[in-house]
């Protein structure tokens, strides 16, 4: 009966609760090697509630879920980030603590948290979008990078 229990549960949350397949800067040489795909890039800090909330819903719902992982490259950048990234051939850092070099370019030296930004798939930004996008708003965008 427990088992029968827990698959029903599996099932049930498997239907509500859609996971983003993510990846980083550092890896999308070598997958746009395999495979061209635009990027979208959710650049966000810790301290920020609305960006939870967007990844708590939006980024969670399922048709999102499945657009994103379908047809792009997901990366979820914390905007605060030590890391030294590489991109486009050039480093990037954070080198007093503050906003990561990188989402200093993205964002065109004004961050926004959240911020969506959209690559196509030579990694040139073309859409970017401040604030929470709820559902109805990130689909239009994805779509109309589809058919961009």
């Amino acid at each position: 009966m427990k088992q029968l229990l827990t698959i029903i549960l599996v099932l049930l949350l498997g239907n509500v609760f859609a996971q983003l397949n993510t990846t980083t800067f550092d890896k999308l040489d070598s997958l746009q090697a395999i495979e061209k795909k635009p990027v979208y890039v959710f650049i966000h800090t810790t301290w920020c509630n609305i960006c939870l909330m967007m990844e708590e819903t939006t980024l969670k719902d399922k048709e999102i879920v499945n657009r994103l992982n379908s047809h792009f490259y997901v990366i979820l950048f914390d905007a605060e980030t030590e890391s030294t990234i590489t991109f486009l051939e050039k480093s990037y850092s954070n080198p007093i603590n503050k906003t990561h070099e990188l989402a200093l370019f993205l964002t065109n030296n004004q961050t926004v948290y959240p911020t969506s930004c959209f690559l196509k798939s030579n990694l040139e930004i073309v859409i970017k979008k401040e604030g929470l996008l709820k559902k109805a708003a990130l689909l239009e965008t994805i779509n109309m990078l589809l058919n961009y």
